[in-house]
């Protein structure tokens, strides 16, 4: 995966952070739960993907 990621502008990854930014935690809760995650988990993997969305608009 970091190898993938040595390949990719950083500018591209800046616009990518910026438009997942423009998610709500709705939506993106709506993406787990839609796909039979438990609760709990719907929860835990939110977090995360707004962290990681936060370390690429960091960039």
């Amino acid at each position: 995966m970091e190898n993938l990621a040595k390949h990719i502008p950083r500018s591209h990854a800046k616009w990518v952070g910026w438009l997942l930014s423009q998610l709500s935690d709705e939506q993106i809760r709506d993406c787990f739960q839609s796909a039979g995650y438990l609760p709990e988990e719907v929860d835990g993997y939110t977090e995360v993907v707004k962290k990681r969305i936060a370390a690429l608009n960091a960039l």
